[in-house]
């Protein structure tokens, strides 16, 4: 599991913390504090993904909002075929919308459920890498692939693990992650860095 505390610089030499978005995004790093400060006192396992996540990895990129992964049964009331936010849970915080993903099928459940967590105080659950490469590959919008490969250029130490990763849980995407790792090595070879 991947708890990044907010006080304290995390693992992979600074790149994945918290403290990533206090330059991106007026507001970002705040709100997604709090965001994650309440759904722990709600008693809901969650992680925090999409942008946010990115740059905790070390991508700063501007987002609008705070996507997180949750348990959909603690986070949702199903109701006569419709489904409703918990009552208490916040759309927004300081204005930043926020977005509560549940995975819904077998596959989702069997890969990212593991990292669905409550938390201690004072820490925010970040997706890890090889999930985070493998949500956006799934994702597949020009802006997801260009999250991977941005990532993989800051994390090259690690392409040989996100491939082993992408290729035991999402085979048919292994390809086209193979393309992004080419594109990203290619460019930094170009541009002399990130």
């Amino acid at each position: 599991m991947n708890v990044v505390k907010i006080s304290t610089e995390a693992p992979f030499e600074g790149n994945v913390s918290i403290n990533n978005l206090r330059e991106f995004v007026p507001g970002l790093y705040t709100s997604t504090c709090r965001l994650s400060e309440n759904l722990r006192r709600a008693g809901i396992g969650h992680t925090i993904v999409g942008g946010v996540a990115v740059s905790c990895h070390g991508f700063g990129r501007t987002t609008k909002n705070i996507d997180a992964l949750v348990i959909g049964e603690l986070a949702f009331e199903y109701r006569d075929g419709e489904t409703f936010l918990r009552q208490g849970l916040p759309v927004s915080i300081l204005g930043i919308a926020i977005h509560y993903v549940a995975p819904t099928n077998a596959f989702e459940k069997a890969m990212l459920g593991q990292y669905l967590t409550v938390p201690a105080p004072g820490e925010v659950p970040i997706l890890p890498l090889g999930p985070l490469m493998v949500m956006k590959l799934i994702a597949g919008r020009w802006k997801d692939l260009s999250d991977v490969a941005e990532l993989v250029k800051r994390h090259l130490r690690e392409v040989a693990y996100l491939r082993a990763f992408v290729a035991e849980n999402l085979p048919s995407q292994l390809s086209r992650f193979d393309g992004l790792v080419a594109d990203a090595e290619r460019e930094l070879i170009e541009g002399g860095g990130v």
